[in-house]
């Protein structure tokens, strides 16, 4: 892992609230496949939120 400079970290599942906003925007389609290009707004404030949590976590 050092040599490809990958780093693993855990979260628990109820921390993760991008994933489950994710899904919730999942169920909605009526499509069986959805190609995002960008990071659909409604989730943007989910995935800020995670990123504060884990940096809190690991620092």
């Amino acid at each position: 892992m050092n040599r490809t400079n990958t780093l693993i970290a855990h979260i628990f599942r109820s921390a993760n609230q991008s994933a489950d906003q994710l899904a919730r925007v999942g169920e909605e389609q009526d499509k069986e496949l959805v190609v995002q290009n960008d990071m659909p707004i409604s989730i943007r404030e989910f995935v800020l939120r995670d990123s504060l949590q884990l940096r809190q976590v690991l620092d």
